[in-house]
């Protein structure tokens, strides 16, 4: 009698469910299971190509700092990715600090099936001091959000929770973005 592969029966099974479940998710479904760090990487690389479609439009290469795309023109793009949450309507966009030098904030919302997106010029972060304690808010036609500091005295790194309904869906990506390009 041979030895049970109780790992192969194990894993053959997982990949049984696995498929069962992938089958009922959407086509991006998958980047829920990356770091936060992998979902803003794919997000920058998703605007570069997707200006480069626009028109050929090239970008200077960044190191990490105060932007992720610095077009030829000298207009300075960031780019904020986020997943849909589990159980809310929501996006929440990390890591933004409202006194970067950039000119535009690309913010990129995937869900299992869709993408959104909402892009914000860096004229409508709103910086408001109410005695010495510094507020910053986003206003943007009939939208006004604050933006929040992620963890309680952090004046560096800030996030913004946006609804799918405060998004705007695909179909006018493209030309949002070639109102950037064309500056």
């Amino acid at each position: 009698m041979r030895p049970i592969e109780s790992d192969a029966i194990l894993s053959g099974l997982i990949d049984i469910k696995y498929d069962e479940i992938k089958s009922n998710e959407g086509k991006f479904a998958k980047i829920k299971n990356l770091q936060s760090n992998y979902v803003g990487q794919i997000g920058e690389e998703y605007v570069k190509q997707i200006l480069h479609y626009i028109s050929n439009y090239e970008w200077q290469p960044t190191l990490h700092g105060e932007y992720d795309i610095l077009l030829k023109s000298g207009i300075k793009i960031e780019v904020k990715t986020a997943t849909k949450g589990c159980k809310v309507d929501s996006f929440q966009f990390n890591s933004i600090n409202p006194s970067y030098n950039f000119d535009f904030l690309v913010c990129v919302g995937i869900c299992d099936d869709k993408v959104m997106f909402r892009i914000f010029k860096k004229s409508e972060i709103k910086t408001i001091d109410t005695d010495g304690i510094i507020s910053y808010y986003i206003e943007q036609d009939n939208l006004r959000k604050k933006i929040s500091a992620m963890n309680p005295g952090n004046e560096v790194s800030h996030k913004l929770t946006l609804s799918t309904k405060q998004l705007h869906n695909y179909s006018t990506f493209i030309e949002e973005l070639k109102d950037i390009v064309n500056q």
